[in-house]
């Protein structure tokens, strides 16, 4: 509920940071619903890609953080769905940057 810089790890896209979820959450309920690469390389230049990403933890050490995360390749084509856990380390400063938010 308070944290308030959401900024991506990885993207398919070019987008740095996304607008915030409501405070709230929500439930959603997916029918048929498959992981799919998307066809317009326009839209997101670095499809394909991994479509799964979630689960993050933080470890804060002097001016870094070491993020890690499940990272997967899903979908048709992708080896009966390949996962695994990476790690980033990024700076605090680039963690609170203010940047332009992208919808």
């Amino acid at each position: 509920k308070t944290w308030t810089h959401f900024r991506n790890l990885e993207s398919l896209d070019d987008r740095v940071q996304i607008k915030p979820p409501p405070p709230e959450p929500r439930q959603y309920l997916m029918e048929n619903y498959a992981y799919t690469q998307p066809e317009d390389h326009t839209a997101y230049p670095h499809a394909p890609g991994a479509l799964r990403i979630c689960y993050p933890t933080a470890t804060f050490w002097e001016d870094e953080v070491a993020v890690t995360y499940d990272y997967g390749y899903c979908g048709p084509g992708w080896d009966n769905n390949k996962h695994t856990t990476k790690i980033k380390i990024v700076t605090l400063d680039w963690l609170y940057e203010r940047v332009k938010v992208f919808l």
